[in-house]
């Protein structure tokens, strides 16, 4: 995700830009070892073309391998009919957002080489930093989404989560999410508060600190891509959490002598046991296998699997955020740890994600015949490979 995700209106900047402007005050703070005290009415270069070069292909490296990861992620989704659940849906649009991100990276990259700036890069750098903007907006709206679906399939009857995850609210959902932050990032300029574009002192695809308005623009995104989103997700795995650990303390008081195998749900497995992501209720069953099965060992562990997706993005995000506040003059640096996050993201799902690692696993190896329940492509494209080879061995 583009680092446009938090801001401070104390320093003027917006994460997008990786950079901190030259504010009055800062500017002496912020000089590399190479600049020198700039005379009246002269420029502040705040990084050093060789520090520029050396950001530039950090960024290049993130963007190959945040649109491979995310790439691989979104076409596991599409081969394999058993990860078209509710909750991928969300991790898939997170994956989109995430490649779009790296996508839109290779126009700043190429800022960050130039010497003199890119000539004429106005309209192509407006248009990619649209794109990172709205992807970073909404991908927190995606996480947010996550964590509700999550809560709601733990801890609510399931009753609920089948009335609320249909195929057009989930729709509704992702295109609100990705709604939001096209208007967030769109309306403003259009109002004329703020605006994007080429930025002829950082080299960067960003938005533009030398706009009048620029401040109350980056106000603006951080109160609609923060708060809503950050309290949803705290309050949500808060919940599964308190609600997880006072589940496993009753049953262990309840059934002291129940053996948990390490493969197997906690409790005792009932002929209703459901391991998919969205589970059907058959037949009259109890309360307590209905919970049982919401709290089997796979769903727990793909809840955990997506909080560490939220976690890692914390991670990345904590030495920008301190940079910023701090008025640092190093914040190219932490904005290029904050990307990180999006090509971790998907080695998180491939090591850790009990389902997608299986088919990121098979597509790895090139078996894409040993999917897990295969897409209609997969199944003709096996069904060829095999007409093939008996003609071949004929």
């Amino acid at each position: 995700m583009d680092p446009t995700q938090i801001g401070t209106v104390v320093s003027g900047d917006f994460p997008g830009n990786f950079t901190t402007a030259a504010t009055p005050g800062l500017t002496g703070a912020m000089m590399t070892t190479d600049t020198v005290a700039p005379s009246a009415g002269e420029s502040v270069e705040l990084y050093s073309y060789k520090e520029r070069v050396f950001i530039g292909l950090m960024w290049l490296i993130i963007s190959i391998l945040g649109m491979t990861g995310n790439g691989m992620v979104i076409l596991a989704v599409a081969l394999s009919r058993k990860l078209r659940t509710p909750t991928n849906v969300f991790v898939v649009n997170l994956a989109v957002a995430d490649f779009l991100s790296c996508f839109c990276l290779p126009w700043s990259v190429a800022g960050l080489f130039s010497r003199n700036g890119l000539p004429g890069a106005h309209v192509p750098c407006m248009l990619t930093a649209f794109i990172s903007y709205v992807s970073s907006g909404a991908s927190l709206y995606h996480m947010a989404s996550i964590a509700l679906n999550r809560v709601i399939l733990i801890k609510r009857p399931m009753t609920l989560y089948q009335w609320l995850y249909t195929p057009a609210k989930i729709v509704f959902l992702v295109v609100l999410s990705w709604l939001v932050a096209f208007c967030v990032i769109l309306l403003p300029p259009l109002a004329n508060i703020g605006g994007l574009g080429y930025d002829e002192e950082e080299y960067t695809c960003t938005d533009q600190d030398t706009h009048p308005m620029a401040k109350l623009y980056q106000l603006i995104q951080v109160v609609f891509f923060f708060p809503g989103p950050m309290l949803i997700i705290i309050i949500c795995y808060a919940l599964v959490f308190a609600h997880v650990r006072s589940h496993f303390i009753a049953q262990r008081k309840r059934r002291p002598s129940t053996i948990v195998s390490k493969d197997a749900p906690s409790g005792p497995i009932s002929s209703n046991f459901i391991p998919s992501d969205c589970p059907q209720v058959q037949g009259p069953d109890t309360m307590d296998n209905q919970v049982h099965a919401k709290l089997s060992r796979q769903q727990i562990q793909i809840t955990k699997n997506l909080l560490m997706i939220v976690v890692v993005y914390f991670v990345c995000i904590t030495p920008y955020s301190v940079m910023l506040f701090m008025g640092s003059g190093y914040t190219l640096y932490g904005g290029t740890i904050f990307l990180c996050n999006t090509w971790i993201n998907p080695i998180v799902y491939a090591t850790k994600h009990p389902q997608l690692k299986v088919v990121l696993r098979m597509m790895i190896r090139c078996r894409c015949s040993k999917i897990p329940e295969p897409s209609r492509l997969v199944r003709r494209l096996s069904s060829k490979n095999v007409a093939l080879n008996q003609v071949n061995k004929a």
